[in-house]
């Protein structure tokens, strides 16, 4: 039995000892190891800003002493009110001539909606006004000549229908023309504008292409007359 316990322990200890002898991996070799690969560089998104388009006309404005107005005769109303009490003199050389150019805009859209009103109301009578056609049953007697005197009936119908739309589009159309003609021109603003210059020692600026409400310019141009 001792013979087996030291068999024993010698056998436990032999495997431990040669473990010890085993030698650690050896390092690897810094003059030989490969560099860390390099990131590639940022990568750099260039934008181009672009005009925004709206779809409308290019903005155009008054401009004075960094105050924008509106070029129109409204917006030129709104000019002589803030100049109403500093300068009476002006105001009272300028006004006439901002109320006749209201006054033509004003009969200008009058026109354009009085044309679109009677115009679609007349195309609207000659719909709602057709004959009821009544259409003869095959065991009508008379079924030959009701039928023809249908048949009429539709076409007086849609005759009457044609001729009445015709017409509403016709008014509507010259609700159009009559406002682009009786409507004031930009040169008829500019009159005006010249007007304001010669009498006053702050000109004022015609701006065309910026919408101060947005900040953003479309085109540009800056008159000053």
């Amino acid at each position: 039995m001792a013979l087996a316990g030291f068999l024993c322990v010698v056998v436990l200890a032999g495997p431990a000892r040669a473990q010890d002898m085993i030698p650690p991996p050896p390092l690897p070799d810094s003059s030989t190891a490969l560099p860390p690969p390099t990131p590639p560089p940022p990568v750099e998104s260039t934008f181009t800003t672009q005009p925004v388009h709206t779809g409308h006309h290019i903005p155009t404005s008054l401009v004075i002493n960094n105050q924008y107005f509106d070029a129109s005769p409204g917006g030129f109303r709104s000019y002589l009110e803030t100049i109403r009490w500093s300068n009476p003199q002006l105001y009272a050389q300028l006004s006439p001539d901002v109320d006749r150019l209201e006054s033509r805009q004003t009969s200008s859209l009058m026109l354009m909606a009085g044309g679109a009103v009677v115009g679609l109301a007349t195309a609207l009578y000659g719909i709602a006004t057709v004959s009821n056609c009544v259409q003869p049953a095959a065991t009508d007697p008379n079924f030959a000549a009701d039928a023809q005197a249908w048949g009429q009936c539709n076409r007086d119908n849609n005759s009457r229908m044609a001729t009445y739309t015709f017409v509403g589009a016709g008014v509507i159309a010259a609700g159009i023309i009559g406002f682009w003609i009786t409507s004031p021109k930009r040169g008829d603003l500019l009159d005006v504008i010249n007007k304001h210059n010669r009498a006053s020692p702050e000109p004022l600026h015609l701006q065309i292409g910026y919408d101060p409400t947005h900040q953003l310019a479309e085109a540009g141009a800056t008159l000053t007359f």
